[in-house]
């Protein structure tokens, strides 16, 4: 049952760190599978949009 408690405080800093580049897509893309927010190709922008669909795949 790990996850993001504290989103607006200590989350909200180390979030854009250079080093945890990965957990902000592995975020939106949960959170888009959850509530259906919108299509998965639409969150990113190119090419970035192509290559985080494969990363990610289930």
């Amino acid at each position: 049952m790990s996850g993001a408690y504290d989103m607006s405080g200590i989350q909200a800093t180390v979030i854009m760190k250079p080093y945890l580049n990965l957990y902000l897509p592995y975020l939106l893309m949960g959170i888009n599978e959850v509530y259906k927010i919108t299509e998965p190709e639409k969150l990113f922008r190119a090419p970035y949009d192509s290559l985080i669909l494969h990363l990610y795949n289930g």
